[in-house]
């Protein structure tokens, strides 16, 4: 037993999850040795062996029945700047979706037994899920790899567990919301984008899903090496500007800032990293100015002075 928990210690290093995740997942299956290991040691462990199977049996038992054990097709599937592919799935029937959750998702045909965590980038009111997923190791790359390589882009198969999670700020209790994001990092807060200003939902939705009348300005600052990234969320952030000046709709400030570029054909977009010191300095300036009209086009370089490259 204490081979298997040592060999559980030292492939738990962060170096090699990050490089060689799917030898940390397996090797981690040994605790069943450790266990067995356990019960054959000392009758005096069998007590805390049996409640610890058990509560792990339990967590399987509802983890099986929030998510989908039979794999199914996703509905749509995509490749985006940035080795980036964005998957839409239908929702569960029975779960309640809140802006900022995440769901487990697992490729059955590239890793069995692999479950990885993604962002929704959808709004809790959307017909379908969406997450964006980067290729950062060896799941994902393969992803990328037979979507790129596919002449007639079938979508994968996926199982789906979740949602899971929930914000630790409710957003709609105040009256300025600053969102703040980098990269794909940048997908819990579309999700709270769409939510606050509806997007994506039928007229009908909208007429049972009353809007937070509380909520008077959003920021969104958002941070992406290239403007291929930005890409990602343009129609999106179309969207939500177009609603920004629509009676019964907050108004909206975003700043996207290109950080590996010197300069960009999109003269909305600031060249050089956020200084969140001045952010935060126009934000409170604008809560102090209000309700007098506040610009809901994006910040200029003299409004929100930037870090150098």
């Amino acid at each position: 037993s204490g081979v298997s928990a040592l060999v559980i210690l030292f492939t738990s290093f962060q170096s090699l999850r990050r490089h060689l995740f799917q030898f940390f997942f397996y090797s981690h299956f040994v605790f069943i040795l450790f266990y067995l290991f356990m019960v054959f040691h000392a009758k005096a462990n069998h007590p805390y062996v049996f409640a610890a199977v058990a509560v792990y049996t339990l967590d399987r038992v509802l983890r099986l029945a929030r998510g989908d054990v039979i794999p199914f097709r996703a509905t749509q599937v995509q490749t985006l700047p940035g080795n980036v592919v964005r998957l839409r799935f239908p929702k569960r029937k029975y779960a309640t979706y809140t802006a900022g959750q995440y769901v487990f998702v697992n490729f059955p045909t590239i890793a069995l037994l692999e479950w990885h965590p993604f962002s929704l980038s959808s709004g809790p009111k959307d017909d379908l899920c969406e997450i964006h997923v980067k290729s950062l190791g060896n799941t994902t790359r393969a992803l990328l790899n037979s979507i790129q390589g596919n002449l007639s882009v079938v979508p994968p198969l996926i199982r789906v567990e979740g949602p899971y999670g929930h914000l630790s700020s409710r957003y709609k209790r105040y009256s300025h919301v600053l969102l703040i994001g980098g990269g794909v990092g940048i997908t819990p807060l579309i999700s709270i984008i769409k939510d606050i200003y509806q997007l994506e939902m039928s007229l009908q939705s909208k007429a049972k899903h009353a809007r937070s009348a509380w909520i008077k300005h959003v920021y969104l600052v958002w941070s992406v090496p290239t403007e291929f990234e930005w890409a990602w969320f343009a129609e999106t952030l179309v969207k939500a500007r177009v609603l920004a000046s629509a009676p019964g709709y907050p108004q909206i400030t975003i700043a996207g800032h290109i950080t590996q570029q010197k300069s960009t054909a999109d003269p909305s977009l600031i060249i050089g990293r956020p200084d969140l010191e001045t952010i935060f300095r126009y934000v409170e300036g604008t809560m102090m100015s209000e309700p007098d009209p506040v610009n809901a086009q994006p910040p200029t370089e003299s409004s929100l002075r930037t870090a150098s490259l």
